[in-house]
């Protein structure tokens, strides 16, 4: 079995644990699936990283829950972020599987924050009735004070507090050493202004708010997980997986051409609208909301793909090639050839978002 997909599929199977919420850290899930379906250890670079895993995680998720996996990923930010609003003077922390994405209809909130003084935080949660554990926690043979809140409203919600001198160290799991992913209060209302751009509107105040293209882009994106292809053609799956791979590639080949990473991610979107003329709808859907010079990529990456295998014609031939964007074009239809293997490597829609609008802002463009 090839290295790439040994990765793969311990990566599904480590999934398919944390959804099932048999496991909750991505190590601990990797170990696991690699004892059940290896009887044995992975070697370092047999390991997925945890975007990969986070990547079919989402795809089991939408897979399973629809359209309520966004209701309640949006509803949990929400809360989480007006909890910590509340708790903002002690430098709040977001943990456990929302912060991977992972938002089911039992849903929960951990919080950890850093004070002396628990009884200021206690106060500060306005929650009647809530439990509350003072306890000691002991690690690297030292002890330190610890309390933990726990009630439940429309979320199970624990906050746990620690000493004011451990806030600026990083968290990490207590038997594996490994960090915990974490979100600040700044970062989780940036990423509340993506997943729902009207509900931070509406927490923030401001009834002005329209959404930016990058969140066009991620509507746009996100039905193409239930857009199933011909396996014939598509072997890796649904539209949304090849878009990424498709996009990876690209990213390879051009990795600060914001225009051509744009059409590689996007050149698709259309199927999830009208699969019968899907460059068509693509194009309609993103009117306004990318160049023309992207707009042109995705319009003839198709006749690219005939150019290459020598069935198009010889006006339409000179046509692309008078283009000053053909080799882009070219490079463009190598990649979504390429971009159809079965486990092949894909970052999720917020990493490949999050790496477009970097692009964007080290050329000085805004969101």
């Amino acid at each position: 079995m090839s290295q790439d997909k040994l990765r793969q599929q311990v990566a599904i199977e480590a999934a398919r644990l944390i959804f099932r919420r048999q496991e909750h850290d991505p190590y601990r899930a990797t170990l696991r699936a690699a004892r059940h379906m290896f009887r044995g250890w992975l070697k370092p670079d047999e390991f997925p990283s945890p975007a990969e895993i986070r990547m079919h995680l989402q795809q089991m998720s939408w897979m399973h829950e629809g359209d309520v996996r966004f209701d309640n990923r949006s509803q949990t930010l929400q809360a989480a972020a007006a909890l910590m609003r509340r708790l903002e003077a002690w430098r709040p922390r977001l943990v456990g599987s929302v912060v991977a994405g992972a938002t089911r209809h039992h849903r929960h909130l951990r919080v950890i924050v850093f004070s002396d003084d628990p009884d200021a935080v206690g106060q500060a949660i306005a929650f009647q009735p809530f439990e509350r554990i003072d306890g000691v926690h002991r690690r690297g043979g030292q002890a330190r004070p610890r309390t933990l809140f726990r009630y439940r409203d429309d979320f199970e919600t624990r906050v746990v507090c620690y000493p004011e001198a451990l806030a600026n160290r990083k968290l990490r799991h207590v038997s594996t050493g490994r960090l915990i992913p974490a979100l600040s209060l700044p970062r989780l209302e940036k990423r509340l202004s993506r997943v729902d751009p009207d509900g931070a509107a509406r927490a923030s105040g401001d009834e002005c708010f329209s959404p930016n293209r990058f969140d066009v882009y991620r509507m746009l994106l996100a039905p193409l997980a239930s857009v199933q292809q011909r396996k014939s053609s598509h072997p890796e799956g649904d539209a949304l997986y090849h878009s990424l791979q498709v996009f990876e590639l690209a990213r390879q080949q051009s990795p600060y051409d914001e225009e051509f990473l744009l059409a590689a991610l996007l050149h698709d979107v259309g199927k999830a609208i009208d699969p019968l003329a899907h460059v068509d709808a693509a194009l309609s859907a993103l009117k306004g909301h990318v160049t023309e010079r992207t707009e042109w990529l995705i319009a003839n990456h198709h006749d690219a793909h005939r150019l290459r295998e020598g069935t198009l014609g010889a006006r339409a031939k000179r046509r692309l090639r008078e283009s000053p964007d053909y080799e882009e074009l070219m490079t463009l239809a190598r990649c979504d050839a390429a971009g159809r293997v079965p486990g092949g490597t894909a970052p999720d829609i917020d990493t490949a978002l999050d790496y477009i609008r970097g692009v964007a802002r080290m050329c000085g463009d805004s969101d």
